[in-house]
């Protein structure tokens, strides 16, 4: 509740106003007034009343009201509210009478009311019911007094006031933050600017913006399985967050690079509703094995964006060691073509190898091919390793390097000769 000054005993509150604190409006006041609407010369046709959430939390309005007197007045006239909940940075525009002057009608207005206030003096209240005040300098229920212009008889602080005019409102400075519970310091005139719930937020406390936490479940999977992707967003606040989305570059597991996420209870979201936003990615089957970052946008209804990250692992499938019969496979096509198989000897460059098939000098067989880069034909044994003799085994007869830079080479490994002369070969290709 604000202190309030009648003209009439200022020189009594020179002696006791310094045992007489005054209470600083934290959440709602009037931030603007004007009473020249509809008078001559004047821009708008309306009167009005301006109030304004300066506060950190949103406040509802519902039961309250703004009241008008007359400079000297002691009869107070009421415009309700109305259920509406006001944002940090908020405002709310009340729109009174009309007059028969003006060029402009007023933006929206959140309430309406019919009072008519003076344009060069008056006082405003805002309460915190709707009942009539009464008297020249109320105080019960009042959440914030306003005493414009020079004849005002009750005003908060030292003073009125600067005088409004037809052309002129009063405004609370920084945009309504600025409250000091001294009308003459914490108000100043200049050409009227209605703001109403639609207008632009001006938070008094610093705004944030929304942010998330990502995460995938599992956080390693293979080319071609499946996880849980989540981002954990925390709203923005001043004020908070409301109509979040949240959409993710996928393009490097071969997604959408704008894949929505949902908090509705489906596709892979637990819950709904709770700030948690999901999708269930499968990877692409030819996605590079590695650590992967993929980027995350987040979007309220406050025109406000946040960003997150979430980490996922593509692992490379294990080792695979195979027979030339096993490539080569019964039809035309290799049954093991365009697959990728990593190599347990590689050190350096890409960590995969695709195992293709071979061709021979006469077109029977297969061929290795579909490659990029530079590759090695490994031909070797498979049975029989770990034997006493090292052969450097030659290429199966009739096996020739197709297309790209493919060349045979010995197996490593030690093996034992059948008793026929030949060895049960493997063939593997890999990037040189």
């Amino acid at each position: 509740m604000k202190r309030r000054v009648p003209l009439a005993i200022v020189a009594l509150l020179l002696v006791v106003a310094a045992g007489q604190p005054h209470a600083i409006s934290g959440s709602i006041v009037i931030s603007q007034v004007y009473g020249g609407g509809g008078n001559a010369g004047a821009t708008f046709r309306n009167d009005f009343i301006e109030l304004f959430n300066r506060g950190g939390s949103a406040v509802n309005v519902n039961g309250m009201s703004v009241q008008y007197a007359a400079a000297a007045g002691t009869t107070w006239q009421v415009t309700t509210l109305g259920n509406v909940t006001l944002q940090p940075g908020q405002y709310f525009l009340v729109q009174e009478a009309v007059g028969a002057g003006g060029t402009q009608n007023l933006p929206t207005p959140d309430a309406t009311g019919a009072i008519a206030m003076a344009g060069t003096a008056g006082k405003v209240a805002l309460v915190s019911g709707i009942a009539a005040l009464s008297g020249s300098c109320p105080t019960a229920g009042v959440v914030d007094f306003v005493g414009f212009g020079t004849t005002a008889s009750c005003f908060e602080g030292a003073g009125p006031t600067p005088a409004p005019s037809n052309t002129l409102s009063v405004s609370r400075a920084a945009n309504g933050c600025t409250e000091t519970d001294n009308n003459t310091a914490d108000f100043t005139a200049g050409a009227p600017a209605p703001r109403n719930t639609s207008s632009v937020f001006a938070p008094c406390t610093g705004t944030t913006n929304p942010s998330g936490t990502g995460s995938a479940n599992p956080s390693s999977v293979l080319p071609g399985g499946a996880s849980l992707l989540t981002v954990n967003v925390t709203p923005g606040s001043s004020p908070v967050s409301t109509g979040l989305t949240l959409a993710a570059d996928l393009s490097a597991i071969g997604g959408s690079a704008t894949q929505p996420f949902t908090d509705d209870g489906t596709g892979g979201d637990v819950m709904a509703g709770d700030n948690i936003f999901s999708f269930q990615a499968t990877v692409s089957g030819t996605t590079t094995p590695g650590a992967k970052l993929l980027p995350a946008t987040i979007a309220d209804g406050q025109s406000r964006t946040g960003g997150a990250s979430i980490p996922l692992t593509v692992a490379a499938p294990p080792p695979v060691t195979l027979r030339i019969s096993d490539i080569q496979g019964p039809g035309s096509v290799s049954p093991y073509a365009g697959s990728y198989r990593r190599h347990p000897r590689h050190r350096h460059g890409p960590a995969l190898e695709r195992v293709l098939h071979a061709v021979d000098s006469r077109g029977r067989g297969r061929r290795c091919g579909n490659l990029r880069g530079p590759l090695r034909l490994h031909v070797g044994c498979t049975g029989g390793c770990g034997g006493r003799r090292r052969h450097r085994h030659r290429p199966r007869p009739g096996i020739r390097p197709e297309r790209g830079s493919i060349s045979a080479a010995p197996h490593r490994d030690q093996c034992a000769d059948d008793g026929h002369g030949e060895f049960p070969p493997e063939i593997r290709c890999r990037r040189r």
